[in-house]
């Protein structure tokens, strides 16, 4: 006679480990249908399910593993894709997944040095442009660590440098103009590829080649926001002709901002997802403030 005894669980996996599988299958799942491989805009709410992955995981592992068994080498769309979200994640993520992302910058590097070499239908120098934007943003937060990913501050209020010594802000103003050189370049890159349905944003295609536009215009809102005070704070600390280079890396950063923001504000796409800044008619002037 066969005796039925009752389980005890001892099968069962840990609430902990069941937990980390359903967040790795939630993660994979939002990261393939946020970079499908079909030629329209990234959907936010994909977008948002992948990036609060990293808030679930506090790191970016999940999001780093799901990338690596993706074919990007061989798609361009959703290679395209998933640079832009990797770009949220570095932006927008948990504070540890900026930092665990510094890893995977050779990685960024190699695939660059491909897609440069191999543009594919247009997009394959985008994806490019859009990897030294990534690199220069990990090199970046990596030297600046008490830059948040967001470009603002967590509490609300200024940017606490660390040093209040003007060679200090001399080089972080140099890191700075380094990093949105590297933005404006990608937006005007964009730009060039629109053709003649540049100012046609419900086109599906155009879509998901200006889907970055958003998150570019906060990056440059951000980073011209600390360069303006830092400009402010050298002037005031340094004679004028010391700072001829910054003056005029600053005023062409300016111009070429009103040029992409009243481009991209112009797009109705762009401006049901974000807020484009608009910047005074004239530059601010720095010399001979002391």
């Amino acid at each position: 006679m066969s005796i039925n005894v009752p389980s005890l669980g001892l099968n069962k996996k840990p609430t902990l480990q069941l937990e980390r599988e359903k967040l790795e299958k939630d993660q994979a799942e939002a990261i393939a249908k946020a970079t499908s491989p079909i030629e329209t805009a990234v959907k936010e709410k994909h977008i948002r399910s992948a990036i609060i992955g990293t808030w679930q995981e506090k790191g970016a592992s999940i999001f780093w593993a799901c990338l690596g068994r993706m074919p990007l080498p061989s798609q361009v769309i959703m290679c395209w894709k998933a640079m832009f979200l990797v770009h949220k994640l570095l932006r927008e993520g948990h504070p540890a997944a900026l930092q665990e992302s510094f890893k995977y910058r050779q990685l960024l590097k190699d695939m660059e040095q491909f897609w440069q070499h191999s543009p594919k239908g247009g997009y394959g120098v985008l994806i490019s442009y859009y990897l030294k934007v990534l690199i220069a943003k990990i090199d970046f937060h990596q030297k600046n660590s008490f830059i948040p990913g967001t470009l603002k501050s967590t509490t609300g209020g200024d940017i606490q440098y660390p040093s209040t010594s003007n060679d200090d802000y001399f080089q972080l103003a140099v890191e700075l103009f380094d990093y949105m050189d590297t933005l404006i370049d990608l937006e005007k890159k964009i730009f060039a590829t629109l053709d003649r349905f540049r100012s046609n944003s419900q086109i599906q295609a155009v879509q998901c080649r200006i889907c970055p536009f958003p998150v570019i215009i906060q990056e440059c809102s951000g980073l011209y926001a600390i360069s303006l005070d830092l400009m402010h704070r050298l002037h005031a600390g340094l004679p004028d002709e010391l700072l001829a280079a910054h003056r005029e890396r600053f005023y062409q950063q300016y111009k070429d901002l009103k040029t992409f923001y009243f481009d991209a504000g112009n797009m109705a796409y762009v401006k049901a997802l974000c807020v484009v800044p608009s910047l005074s008619e004239t530059p601010p002037v720095f010399a001979k403030m002391r």
